[in-house]
């Protein structure tokens, strides 16, 4: 649901569409008709129950694991216990590195019922690794950071394949986490200058939660950003318009955890493969919260380079992987290997 992409090795030209004419939210709205990207994330705002989000993040997981019903607790659309079609267009589908096998058969099986042919599921630093580099001989890192994961992937690039080297990723450091620490931050704000406690109103909490998103956005070109809802809730005195700012610098400070732990897992997987920054050839980067400037400050510092511009990070994984399905589809010769499943590699403890 990130996006699509086509391309041709015949005309070496790729087209990067969003699903809903240039959105890339993965957000479903649940109503008569189908709504999309965009829409449905404008729909949030008046039906927090009725739009499903992130769930990329629940695929191939039981309903009773406790990472599922741990979600159940954070998000306004309920989570349940649910239902099965036939292929006429080709795909290769992209997906994190660090996935489990059953997670990998449940995007596949998504795939299909969705009327796909799915000709491969292919890495997504793989496809990301795909789509710029233009290193013949040498080793790539591709570090992706979305909106629930991020990976961090040390590849070995040649003129016939790419192989996955090491790798370590988690499934519970994203975006998201980034946003609850500020929405957290904010809400101990009102609740200190306004005696109330807004966590149990869906309505303010989803407007909140969209609101600290954009000013997190806005901080990565600004130095300042505002979160400002007229009308957020009520109390005993009246309506309460927030009007709530906050620097790069403070925001920088509440999420030092979190950076701490990226920082920590890359020079881990520098280590690890016995690799120094002057083996490095090229660094990839994939996902939006690869905008954030102290991500990416702490990538260059460690790696020793500074990261490809040739391709958009939200569109590196779907425009490689459309010249997987290029290269398959016109029977020329394939460029990843197989899948490499997580128990090789480098992991987190």
């Amino acid at each position: 649901m990130r996006g699509c992409a086509t391309f041709s090795t015949a005309q070496p030209k790729v087209a990067t569409v969003g699903i809903d004419f240039g959105c890339k939210n993965s957000r479903v709205a649940i109503t008569d008709s189908l709504v999309v990207g965009e829409l449905a994330k404008r729909r949030r705002l008046r039906m927090p129950s009725d739009v499903v989000f992130n769930i990329k993040s629940l695929v191939g997981m039981q309903f009773d694991d406790s990472y599922v019903q741990e979600m159940r607790k954070r998000v306004q659309f309920s989570i349940i216990e649910g239902p099965r079609g036939e292929a006429w267009l080709k795909v290769v589908i992209s997906i994190p590195s660090f996935f489990s096998d059953q997670q990998r058969e449940g995007i596949k099986s998504a795939g299909e019922r969705a009327g796909l042919e799915v000709l491969e599921i292919i890495d997504e630093p793989k496809a990301a690794a795909l789509s710029t580099t233009t290193i013949k001989d040498g080793n790539v890192v591709v570090f992706g950071m979305g909106s629930r994961s991020y990976s961090i992937s040390i590849l070995h690039v040649s003129e016939t394949n790419i192989k996955i080297k090491a790798q370590v990723g988690d499934c519970s450091v994203g975006g998201d986490l980034f946003d609850d620490i500020l929405v957290d931050y904010i809400v101990t704000h009102v609740m200190e200058l306004y005696s109330v406690d807004i966590r149990g109103d869906k309505h303010a909490m989803t407007t909140l939660a969209e609101a600290v998103e954009e000013a997190k956005v806005e901080l990565s070109s600004q130095l300042e950003a505002t979160v400002s809802i007229p009308y957020l809730t009520s109390s005993a005195q009246g309506p309460i318009d927030l009007h709530f700012s906050i620097s790069r610098s403070q925001f920088e400070k509440l999420v030092r955890n979190l950076v701490e732990i990226v920082e920590d897992k890359c020079q881990r997987i520098l280590k690890e493969s016995n690799l120094s920054q002057k083996d490095i050839d090229e660094v990839v980067l994939m996902g939006g919260m690869t905008r954030v400037p102290k991500i990416r400050s702490i990538i260059e510092k460690i790696f020793g380079k500074h990261h490809s511009r040739r391709v958009n990070p939200e569109e590196a994984a779907v425009i490689g992987s459309a010249i997987q399905a290029a290269l398959i589809v016109e029977d020329q010769r394939e460029i990843s290997e197989e899948t490499i499943p997580l128990s090789i590699g480098i992991q987190s403890d």
